[in-house]
């Protein structure tokens, strides 16, 4: 939208998300502090996000792969909701090993995600990329 210099769109979904996220942060802070705010700001985004593609999708024509979307985002959000509730169990004495989980999970999570959501071009692109970057592909 701002190469096609729409950028009215652009202003009016910011203008929308900005008011969501106040409304939400004035209903969720009091009742849950932080994790309200947390909320109210994954919503506001996850809008403008969404509301961004939709006009980028038909200002302009861009195709989104949308079942490589959701699986990113599930992705997310499963590592979000490991995280949570192994925080919710654990103890100040069990930190070490529910930092040990979260890693362990988080390990499979982005092995999965590189597995079911990336092509093989795109892993041997990231691959050499990689290599580039750690020294060991130059010639």
């Amino acid at each position: 939208l701002y190469l096609d210099k729409r950028t009215k769109p652009v202003a009016l979904i910011n203008a929308l998300a900005l008011a969501i996220n106040i409304g939400l942060n004035l209903i969720l802070i009091p009742r849950f502090e932080i994790v309200g705010a947390a909320a109210a700001t994954l919503v506001s985004f996850a809008l403008l996000a969404v509301l961004g593609m939709l006009a980028s999708r038909s200002a302009a024509g861009v195709r989104f792969e949308l079942g490589r979307q959701a699986g990113i985002l599930s992705i997310v959000l499963g590592a979000a909701a490991a995280a949570y509730a192994i925080d919710a169990r654990a103890v100040a004495s069990d930190a070490p090993a529910a930092l040990g989980l979260k890693a362990a999970i988080l390990v499979l999570l982005l092995g999965g995600g590189w597995a079911l959501l990336l092509r093989s071009g795109e892993r041997a692109a990231f691959g050499r990329w990689l290599r580039q970057r750690l020294g060991r592909g130059r010639a």
